[in-house]
């Protein structure tokens, strides 16, 4: 974030029913029985997801690679790893 600039962060848990409950019904073992709870810096884009890797990969395909980020190659790595998993791989490369 830019100097000076203050973070404005919302959090919330995404609540066991209704769309959300593909989220929980697909966690990790290690998840299983953890609230999902998310939180965003609406100033920068940074979003935190504690309870679903499926939720926190989902995320970062669709917030995708800025400029500095596409130097990083764990950045680029963990991104290709995301969309391999929605299968998003081909139709980007293509």
């Amino acid at each position: 974030m830019p100097i000076g600039v203050e973070p404005s962060v919302v959090t919330f848990v995404i609540e066991n029913k209704d769309n959300g409950m593909f989220l929980y019904e697909n966690q990790e073992e290690i998840f299983k029985g953890n609230n999902v709870f998310v939180a965003v810096n609406l100033e920068s884009g940074f979003f935190c997801v504690e309870g679903s890797s499926l939720l926190w990969d989902e995320l970062y395909v669709f917030q995708g690679l800025d400029e500095k980020d596409i130097q990083n190659y764990l950045c680029v790595a963990e991104y290709i790893s995301c969309l391999k998993r929605f299968r998003l791989l081909e139709s980007i490369l293509c």
